[in-house]
């Protein structure tokens, strides 16, 4: 499958996707590029987009709690001249994430950062077509077992996971991901970033993870 933004799965307007053992979202595209000659449209979401949200009680909610979501790439239109992308090979959530039980996530690929996942907060979104509120709540991930492994992500942070919301691992495995950037600051594994001066995101807290 492929899309701009979400390849397998795109979810928004108060979404709850569950994904379970059993299920398998494999082999999806997100590809980027221009709407208009100056208009460029970032791919986000290889396997899944949880769009951000732009009212606090609207929110987009993904748990994952089995399957796996493996082989999906989120890349920019390679004919362009600057490359758009956000990135999220995987999984791209603007919203509600929790990976548990027997969920693997694994083998995805993202041009930019979060080769497995991306959890994204932005003040404003418009160049997703989203207008999120000038004081979002922070999106959040949650994480008790579960595997993120053998994710890349190509010239950004995070070869496994890119945290820019409120983040706690209690137990679950994170292995053999990478980043191959040369321009930005690495994070192999994990990559957690804050921006905009505000203590509400950007904030991973590790408690049992392998």
């Amino acid at each position: 499958n492929l899309a701009t933004n979400g390849g397998g799965i795109y979810a928004t307007n108060g979404s709850h996707v569950v994904i379970e053992d059993g299920a398998k979202i494999a082999g999806n595209v997100a590809l980027g590029g221009f709407r208009n000659p100056s208009e460029r449209v970032k791919s986000s979401g290889g396997g899944i987009y949880m769009a951000p949200y732009s009212d606090k009680n609207n929110r987009n909610t993904l748990d994952v709690t089995g399957g796996s979501i493996t082989g999906n790439i989120a890349y920019p239109q390679i004919n362009t001249t600057t490359p758009a992308s956000l990135g999220g090979g995987g999984i791209f959530s603007g919203g509600d994430l929790t990976v548990s039980g027997n969920a693997s996530i694994d083998n995805n690929f993202s041009f930019e950062g979060g080769g497995g996942i991306l959890l994204w907060y932005k003040t404003k979104n418009n160049s997703l077509g989203h207008d999120v509120s000038a004081d979002p709540v922070s999106p959040t991930f949650f994480m008790d077992g579960g595997t993120v492994k053998n994710n890349a992500s190509w010239c950004s942070e995070g070869g496994g996971i890119r945290c820019e919301g409120l983040g706690t691992i209690e137990s679950g495995l994170i292995q053999n991901n990478y980043t191959l950037t040369n321009y930005d600051f690495g994070g192999g594994g994990i990559y957690v970033e804050t921006s905009d001066n505000r203590d509400d995101h950007g904030i991973l807290t590790i408690l049992n993870a392998e």
